[in-house]
């Protein structure tokens, strides 16, 4: 429905643009796209690793309006709308990486960022490690403070929010956090909307 809205804001004939950063193999993008009667007014572009592009390409083939890019170089359009579903808590530094994307763009900074799956809320920010089907890594969770400064720096002020939890097997569940202390604690993730004020 955000996607919808926004894009039916441009001008007749007008491209809606937008980069989904970490956006793997186009799941989100298939989800819009069975979602809308139309999709031709929509350009999306998907940043993420080679291989996940390559694996993109394949899954996901013969669609004019997506394009799968691994080269940051590669990024120098204008977008709409920046995406970053699910990748938040695998970023250590979400200002510095924000900063080297809008560098490579040909526009500094688009309009509006919606980030899903946003693991925030937590008293205060810290790293633990995750365990993802048998592969570990960093995983970081942030204060709202944390994350809002991280966003203000660019002139982004959130907009809107709405909790979420996934559905894991049958059921939704969020994963239990018994085991860590209570202040490191979390009970869902977010949607989170950020508009560019300046």
């Amino acid at each position: 429905p955000l996607v919808v809205g926004l894009s039916s804001k441009k001008e007749s004939g007008e491209k809606f643009r937008i980069l989904d950063y970490g956006g793997g193999v186009g799941s989100t993008y298939l989800e819009l796209e069975m979602s809308m009667e139309s999709i031709e007014h929509i350009e999306y572009d998907i940043y993420d690793s080679l291989i996940s592009c390559e694996g993109g390409k394949k899954y996901l083939p013969g669609r004019k309006n997506l394009k799968f890019i691994s080269d940051i170089s590669s990024l120098n359009q204008e977008y709409d709308l920046m995406h970053l579903g699910s990748v938040i808590q695998y970023i250590e530094d979400l200002k510095i990486e924000i900063n080297q994307l809008f560098k490579a763009l040909k526009q500094s900074k688009p309009r509006h960022i919606l980030v899903t799956d946003a693991y925030v809320g937590s008293k205060k920010t810290y790293v633990t490690r995750c365990d993802y089907y048998g592969y570990k890594h960093p995983f970081k969770i942030r204060s709202w403070q944390d994350l809002l400064d991280d966003f203000s720096v660019f002139g982004y002020k959130l907009k809107s929010k709405q909790s979420f939890i996934n559905k894991v097997g049958n059921k939704h569940e969020f994963y239990d956090m018994s085991n860590m202390q209570e202040d490191l604690r979390i009970e869902n993730t977010w949607h989170l909307f950020f508009e560019l004020e300046n």
